[in-house]
This record gives structure tokens, C-alpha cells and sequence, in this order.
């Protein structure tokens, strides 16, 4: 924040020093100079021009049209926080800032709304969600409360993300305002996930466990499986007319040890009708993950080992082992334009991050560390990748190119700092 008041004052400083005349011809609004020029929604931006007025008054800033919360304001210097703007599928977003004064426009100027990465931490005492610039490096706190806040997932437009609080699914807008439960009534509620048009939310529900599915605006829930057994993880076809889901319906109730011995991948309509069974092979099918264009379906299983990432068509045909290693492989990350997965293997002894083709092909290791490197997570434009690794000492959330180069450490705190999430990001976080 210092070295943002500090630029803000040099260029005040300079347009003084060179007598400059920050109004346009005929009086038409100047273009506004602003500090930084691109960053997440709740960032701060420092905006210099004249003739604003001594105090805001009727005064405002908007970002599109959009209102953007004043923090600060001078005849020539304002200090605005970034509104609410919709960066669909995670893509920049370019808005015009505007000041406007008595009723009149006083200036403008242009800023790109770049998608932020969410991420637990318990730097504050708690366990919250939090926001980091992916640039920048700057934090925004986007939740506050005496519970456990976790599993941020973003809408497609990035107006919103859902999470947990505590056993249930809530949703608030991309800045942490507006907080409110979707569900309620005590049944447990987990893992929301984003329908691709932003208007129903699937989760998991129930201690048994069941599928369903909720209007973002809480108005509805449609439960979609109805048979005895454990059943979750749910991902949404791109189209949004299926949802892929992993059950095992050979519980024995009352033996505990078998629950989650035998599951298999199910689809359904997202009504919860034609329901579907895709995989039959003893042992675990579990985790799916649909492709963006909708043609595959990744799961985990260990019907050939430890731990392997199967591709199937969405009709259960074409199953292929992808990775064939003895060791543990899991918790695949589809690119943004599915093309290659990113994933975490112990194939080396540790944790370590890989990424390969869609069908196997072209492995490449990213992270070769002593320490956990985990939980990949693309950029929306598929350049780089956010992870999480204790090689410092304790957990915390770093970035690297696509290729494994330039590795960088974004936060440092001695808490826990985890489970990044720039655009898809499905996976327990599970630790040594």
C-alpha cells in the first residue's frame, strides 16, 4: 500500500512540475491516471487527475458502470477499491473508470480485472478463504468467522464463489460480500461445484451419502440419487445437461470397513433422471472430472495399482490407463482448453507435480523438490500453474510456467497457506 500512496504522489508531483493541463480540449473528461492498472477485485487502485473536488460530496467511481467503494478523496487524488466485475471463464476483463463530480464526468481512465487465486489460510487464527493477486502478490480476506471456512470454487463469470462453512454450502459475492447459506436444516453439506450457466450449485449431502443439486438462489433442491450407498464428488458435463458422480453401493450397513471399498463412476441428467452406471472393475473408480469440451471423463482408480488416472468417453467406453506407475498418482487438473492435465504423483519418492498430454502422451515432471509440492491449479489462459508446497517449512501457495519454469513463492506466512484454486481446482488436501 505504501508504494502505491508513493506512486500516486510522484505522478501528482510531475504533472505539477510540467504545468500540465489534466482537462481535454473543450472540457471533455482527461484520461485518468491510475495505480496499479490491472488487479483482483477488493485491490485497491490509486487515481489521479483534477478538479474531483475537496471532498467526495455527490462524487463517485465506477468500473464499468459498476460503483466501486471510495476509500479516499481529494481534488486530485482518489483511492478506490476494485467493484465486482465479471471475468467470464476467468479471462481479463477490461473496464473504463470513471470519476464523476457535481453531476459531471470528470475523467476516465482504463484498468483490466485479472482473476485472483482463492486459498485456505490460517494466518488470521482461523481457517479462511483469502484472496492473492497472481501478479501482484497482494492478499484480500474474504472470509471472517469463528468456523472453518473452506473448498472456494469460483462461478464461470467470477462474480461469485461458493465454500463451506463448517457442514454447509454457502455462497458470497467475489469481493467476500453478500454471505448467505444455500443449505440448511442440518443435513451435512460438501464440495459445491458450479453448474457451467452459474445458476445451480451440486454438492454432496448427507453423512450416507446423496447428490444433489441447489438454485444458486436458494429457491430449490432437487435430490438425484435415491439408492442406499456412499455417493459424491460431483463434476457437471459442459453443457450442464449431466452430472458424473462416484457411489458405492455395496455398503454393508452397520461395517464400516467396507464403506469405500468398491465405488464406480455414475452419470445422471442434472434432473436426477437416466441415470447411468460407467465403470464396473473391482476395487476403486472414484473422482471424476469431465473435460471442458465434454468428450472425456478422468477418474481415479486402483484397479491396476495404488493409484492411476484413467480417461473414459462419457458413455464408459474407451477406458485407458494413463499414467502406469507403480506409485500413487492422483488429483488430475484439466488445462482451460484440455489439452494436457496437470497432476501429483509419488512416483519419485514425494509429492511432486507432472503434467502430460490428454491422452498420456509427452510426460513431464514440473517440481522436483525434496518437499510436498501439490494441488495444481491452471491460469485461465493455461500459461501457468499455482500449487501448494512445505518446501519453506510450512505450506505455501506458489506459481510456475506451464513448463515447470520459474517457480515463485507468493505468500510467506508461518501458517498454513493452502489449496490454491486460480481456476478449476479438485482435490482433498491431503498431507503428510
Amino acid at each position: 500500500m505504501g508504494r502505491r500512496v508513493l506512486l500516486g504522489g510522484l505522478l501528482v508531483a510531475a504533472l505539477w512540475l510540467t504545468g500540465c493541463d489534466l482537462f481535454g480540449p473543450d472540457g471533455e473528461p482527461v484520461v485518468l491516471e491510475l495505480s496499479p492498472t490491472r488487479g483482483i477485485v477488493g485491490s485497491q487502485v490509486i487515481v489521479v487527475g483534477e478538479g474531483f473536488g475537496a471532498t467526495q460530496g455527490t462524487g463517485a467511481v465506477t468500473f464499468d458502470d459498476v460503483p466501486a467503494p471510495v476509500l479516499s478523496w481529494s481534488d486530485r487524488i482518489v483511492t478506490a477499491t476494485v467493484p465486482i466485475v465479471a471475468t467470464p471463464n476467468g479471462e481479463p476483463a477490461a473496464a473504463t473508470v470513471t470519476v464523476t463530480a457535481d453531476g459531471g464526468t470528470v475523467g476516465r481512465g482504463e484498468f483490466t480485472v485479472v482473476r485472483g487465486i482463492l486459498f485456505e489460510s490460517e494466518r488470521a487464527g482461523g481457517h479462511d478463504i483469502w484472496m492473492l493477486d497472481p501478479d501482484a502478490a497482494s492478499l484480500i480476506r474474504l472470509t471472517d468467522d469463528p468456523g472453518t471456512e473452506a473448498w472456494p470454487c469460483w462461478s464461470h463469470d467470477g462474480t461469485q464463489i461458493a465454500f463451506n462453512r463448517g457442514a454447509a454450502i454457502w455462497i458470497m459475492g467475489a469481493d467476500g460480500s453478500n454471505q448467505r447459506a444455500l443449505t440448511t436444516g442440518g443435513v451435512p453439506a460438501f464440495y459445491p461445484v458450479w453448474s457451467p450457466d452459474d445458476e445451480k450449485i451440486a454438492y454432496t449431502a448427507g453423512e450416507a451419502s446423496e447428490v444433489r443439486v441447489v438454485d444458486a438462489d436458494g429457491s430449490g433442491t432437487t435430490l438425484l440419487t435415491t439408492d442406499f450407498g456412499l455417493h459424491g464428488w460431483t463434476t457437471w458435463s459442459p453443457d450442464g445437461a449431466r452430472i458424473a458422480f462416484h457411489a458405492d453401493r455395496n455398503v454393508i450397513p452397520g461395517d464400516l470397513e467396507t464403506i469405500g471399498d468398491d465405488p464406480d463412476i455414475f452419470t445422471v441428467n442434472a434432473n436426477g433422471t437416466a441415470e447411468q452406471q460407467l465403470t464396473t472393475a473391482p476395487g476403486r473408480d472414484w473422482f471424476p472430472e469431465w473435460s471442458p469440451d465434454g468428450s472425456k471423463i478422468l477418474f481415479l482408480s486402483d484397479r491396476d495399482g495404488p493409484g492411476e488416472i484413467f480417461s473414459m468417453n462419457p458413455d464408459g467406453t474407451g477406458q485407458t490407463n494413463l499414467t502406469s506407475n507403480p506409485a500413487a498418482d492422483g488429483w488430475p487438473a484439466w488445462s482451460p482448453d484440455g489439452s494436457r492435465i496437470a497432476f501429483q504423483s509419488y512416483r519419485d519418492g514425494n509429492a511432486e507435480i507432472y503434467v502430460m498430454n490428454a491422452d498420456g502422451s509427452s510426460l513431464s515432471r514440473l517440481t522436483v523438490n525434496a518437499a510436498f509440492d501439490g494441488g495444481p491449479s491452471w491460469s485461465p489462459d493455461g500459461s501457468r500453474i499455482a500449487f501448494e508446497s512445505d518446501r519453506d517449512g510450512d505450506f505455501e501457495i506458489y506459481v510456475m510456467n506451464a513448463d515447470g519454469s520459474e517457480q515463485t513463492q507468493l505468500t510467506t506466512d508461518a501458517a498454513l497457506d493452502g489449496f490454491p484454486v486460480w481456476t478449476a481446482s479438485r482435490w482433498i488436501p491431503i498431507r503428510p
